[in-house]
């Protein structure tokens, strides 16, 4: 029984159109707001920062007065430079203020009048500071001098605290409006979240009730697209093992060493078969048995280091051998009869090369039942490119011993020649020459 449609349907595009307007809106009122928050913010510690510096100004003016005035009266030698930092401390206090306060002109304008104010009882405060002059002074001039000291002091500190009120009023105001532009935010955003939340709920219950009718139909396709999803998979590791072959056929030319080649080789079929495990095994010129060349990953299933032809279906067959649990054939004799045979696979492949035995790759791993096993067709091909490349190196080899070897009287030159230019020639003559 079909489901009939819903009757929402119509206003689904109108409610989405909606519910993302009033999110863009949110969102942009939100940074808009993070931006008003930071100017607000640089427009609170500008305040502050005038402030302390009003502060700092004063308290300079202050310990320059102080300094002055005990340098006077005791005649104490350590007041006197104490006295002149102050002074140059609240100078330059004073210009720093004139230019923090250069964003309001009427601020800046006391500033300015503060700074030469200061500047003004500075220098008036020198005269205290005079050594010649400090006896010398009589007692009415001193108190004239304290009279206009009083008066600087005076203009000083009212031009200080009408500076204090005036920042202290701008920082209240900023508070206030900061404050009303947060709730003002707050409010928007909160309202535009929770109609958008709303439309987007009711859309979600049209979408509900529309997956019912859909259900039936995913049901059938899901085995599918899971077939489809595992032959994607199977594509790409199959595409990366040929990359991965490719680079190993490059590399391998490149060679200069049995042992460079069986390093490649192994690092390379570890990438190609994860947590795989095996060995390489290489004839000995007497072609009787079988000696283990290299070895990688936590075996799996044991070999032994040496083993004879007769013990290896791959190599009695000439072709690979490959087992899988119970399936496959039977072991090779060289494989260790007590490891078990389910979940286990193992793979023998000859070494060949011009109709030539070379050695053995014997690769082995752990499986799953029901899981296609892959891996096989790549070590294969795998092993057929390390048996040419075997071969190569043992023929360049050759020539080399034979390059750098003296020939024998009895040699000919036809014989040196096919010696040193022919395979066969060379595999036969691998030692001294006997020509004739």
């Amino acid at each position: 029984m079909s489901v009939p449609p819903s009757r929402t349907r119509r206003l689904r595009i109108p409610a989405v159109a909606i519910a993302l307007v009033l999110l863009l809106g949110a969102g942009i009122a939100a940074v808009m707001g993070v931006r008003s928050f930071q100017a607000a913010g640089n427009s609170l510690e500008h305040s502050y920062r005038v402030i302390n510096l009003i502060e700092a100004t004063d308290a300079a003016v202050r310990a320059a007065e102080a300094n002055a005035r005990g340098f006077r009266n005791t005649s104490v030698a350590e007041y006197r430079p104490q006295a002149f930092a102050a002074m140059a401390r609240a100078d330059r206090l004073g210009d720093q203020l004139v230019e923090l306060t250069a964003d309001n002109p009427q601020q800046q304008a006391r500033a300015r009048t503060l700074a030469g104010a200061i500047a003004s009882h500075m220098a008036a405060m020198q005269v205290l500071l005079d050594v010649e002059s400090l006896d010398a002074t009589d007692a009415d001039v001193r108190r004239r001098d304290a009279g206009v000291n009083l008066r600087r002091v005076a203009e000083l500190t009212a031009l200080s605290q009408e500076m204090h009120a005036v920042e202290q009023m701008l920082l209240q105001q900023r508070r206030e409006r900061s404050e009303r532009e947060a709730t003002t935010l707050v409010l928007f955003i909160v309202l535009a979240m929770t109609i958008a939340l709303i439309l987007l709920g009711m859309l979600l219950v049209g979408l509900a009730r529309e997956n019912r009718r859909s259900r039936q139909l995913e049901r059938e396709a899901r085995h599918a697209v899971s077939e489809l999803q595992h032959a994607l998979v199977l594509r790409d590791t199959l595409a990366e093992q040929r990359r991965t072959q490719s680079v190993y056929a490059g590399l391998l030319q490149s060679c200069q060493s049995r042992e460079e080649l069986m390093s490649l080789t192994m690092r390379t079929v570890q990438d190609l078969v994860p947590g795989s495990s095996g060995r390489c095994y290489l004839s000995r010129t007497s072609q009787n048995f079988l000696e283990s060349a290299a070895s990688f990953g936590n075996q799996v299933i044991s070999s032994g280091d040496v083993i004879m032809h007769e013990q290896c279906w791959a190599l009695r067959r000439g072709q690979p051998h490959y087992t899988r649990g119970r399936s496959g054939g039977l072991r090779c004799e060289h494989i260790d009869p007590d490891t078990p045979v389910e979940g286990v696979s193992s793979l023998c492949v000859p070494l060949v090369a011009q109709g030539a035995s070379l050695g053995l790759l014997h690769v082995s791993g752990r499986t799953s039942d029901g899981v296609e096993d892959n891996d096989a067709p790549i070590i294969i091909a795998i092993a057929e490119q390390m048996g040419m490349a075997i071969a190569n190196l043992q023929l360049r080899e050759t020539l080399r011993l034979q390059s750098i070897a003296t020939p024998s009287p009895a040699c000919s030159t036809a014989a040196i020649w096919r010696r040193t230019w022919s395979a066969r020639c060379c595999a036969a003559n691998a030692g001294a020459c006997r020509c004739r």
